[in-house]
C-alpha cells in the first residue's frame, strides 16, 4: 500500500522549496519567497517575469532554483496564465517560454511525457497543483484560482492523463500553497458559480457574513474534484499553507497586488540506459 503523501521544506540558504515524498522518477518543487536576488516588493525568490520585477533578477532566481533541483540549464516550459481550463501538452522541440518568438500560449495547465523538460506554473494566492504518474511516466502542472477550480481544471488534468493511458490509481497530485478560507471571502456571484457546477459546493463555502460574503476553501474544492476523478486520498498531498497568512510566501491580496510569484515546477528525470 502506498504511503500517504508527506512534505518537507528544503532550505540551502540560497533557495528554499517544499517537496513531497513522491517516487524518485521525477523532481518537483513548490518555491516560496525565501532566498533569491530580487529587491522589494519582489523579495526575494520571485520567479515570474510578468509582475514588474527586473528580468535579469528573475532569471537569476530561476537559475538558482534550477541548480538546487538539478534541472537543466535554460528556460522552463511556461504559458500565459489566463484563469482558463485549457491544458497544453508539451511535445518535442516546442518553445514554451514566455518570451517565445513563435507566440505566447494562453493556458493554465501543462503536461508532458517527455523527460528532461521542466514544467512551471506561477501564483501568489491561486492554487498550484502538480501531477505525476510514475508508471506511465507522465507529469502535469496546473494554475487554478477560483475560476479554474470552478471550471474543473484540477479534474480535467486527471482526465487528460487517463485519455493518454494513465490509471487513476497510479496518479499522484500535490496541492501547493494557496490562499486559505481564513483569508478568502468571496461574493454571492462566486458562490453561485460553484453551486451551479459542483454538488459539494456547500462543503467548500463558509457561512454568510454580515456583509453577505462567503469564505471559499479552494484546496478542499480541488481535493474533492480529484477524488471524484478517482484519485485515492493517500495520493493527494497538501501543503496546507495559506499564502496570505505565511510571510515566507507571496500573496497578491496581502501584499496589495504588487508582489512576486512562487512556482510549482516538475520534471521527469531522464532514465539512464542499461
Amino acid at each position: 500500500m502506498a504511503k500517504p503523501a508527506r512534505w518537507e521544506l528544503i532550505d540551502d540558504g540560497t533557495t528554499a522549496y517544499y517537496r513531497f515524498n513522491w517516487p524518485t522518477g521525477a523532481v518537483h518543487a513548490f518555491s516560496g519567497r525565501l532566498g533569491g536576488f530580487s529587491d522589494p516588493p519582489y523579495d526575494g525568490l520571485n520567479v515570474a517575469l510578468h509582475v514588474g520585477d527586473d528580468a535579469g533578477r528573475v532569471r537569476q532566481n530561476r537559475q538558482a532554483l534550477s541548480r538546487t533541483l538539478g534541472l537543466p540549464a535554460g528556460d522552463w516550459a511556461c504559458v500565459n496564465q489566463v484563469h482558463s481550463d485549457r491544458i497544453v501538452w508539451v511535445g518535442p522541440g516546442e518553445d514554451m517560454d514566455e518570451d517565445s518568438p513563435t507566440g505566447v500560449i494562453h493556458a493554465d495547465g501543462l503536461a508532458t511525457d517527455l523527460a528532461g523538460v521542466p514544467l512551471a506554473v506561477f501564483g501568489a494566492d491561486c492554487g498550484l497543483l502538480l501531477y505525476y504518474d510514475p508508471q506511465a511516466r507522465r507529469i502535469g502542472a496546473v494554475h487554478a484560482g477560483w475560476r479554474g477550480t470552478a471550471a474543473g481544471l484540477p479534474q480535467k488534468m486527471v482526465e487528460a492523463f487517463i485519455a493518454r493511458g494513465s490509471r487513476p490509481g497510479d496518479i499522484r497530485v500535490a496541492l501547493g500553497p494557496q490562499i486559505g478560507p481564513c483569508c478568502y471571502p468571496v461574493g454571492e456571484d462566486v458562490a453561485a458559480v460553484f453551486r451551479q457546477r459542483w454538488p459539494f459546493a456547500e462543503a467548500v463555502l463558509g457561512p454568510s457574513s454580515a456583509e453577505g460574503k462567503r469564505t471559499l476553501n479552494l484546496a478542499l474544492a480541488q481535493r474533492l474534484q480529484l477524488e471524484m476523478a478517482g484519485i485515492a486520498g493517500e495520493h493527494i498531498g497538501e501543503l496546507g499553507l495559506c499564502t496570505s497568512c505565511t510571510e515566507a510566501l507571496f500573496s497578491y491580496r496581502r501584499d496589495g497586488g504588487r508582489t512576486g510569484r512562487q512556482a510549482a515546477v516538475i520534471m521527469l528525470k531522464i532514465e539512464a540506459h542499461r
